[in-house]
């Protein structure tokens, strides 16, 4: 359950995916955060998402949220200061592009 101040919603609902969705644009256009490296042999362009955040309970929970929602993976990072979100799949950026038109 997602505690919202003045209304919840239950895990897993419509409703939650879609918040959690627009949550993650927010977080997104905010961190700036899609890189593009070319490959090891340079026949292949790599996108990658990130969110990172500072290492703090609130943020990896809505982090552990996006994950069910989008997908891929979390790590703790620089000496556990920040906890970052991401994904460089080739399905799971197809569903980001998808929340993001």
């Amino acid at each position: 359950m997602i505690d919202k101040g003045k209304w919840t919603i239950e895990e897993n609902s419509k409703e939650d995916k879609n918040y959690i969705e627009q949550f993650f644009v927010s977080l997104l256009e905010g961190n700036r955060t899609i890189t593009t490296n070319l490959s090891n042999n340079k026949k292949r362009i790599i996108i990658r998402f990130t969110i990172a955040l500072k290492n703090k309970k609130n943020n990896q929970i809505i982090l552990n949220k996006i994950q069910k929602v989008i997908e891929d993976k979390i790590i703790i990072e620089r000496k556990d200061k920040y906890v970052t979100w991401i994904t460089n799949s080739k399905a799971d950026i197809n569903k980001i592009l998808l929340i993001l038109s």
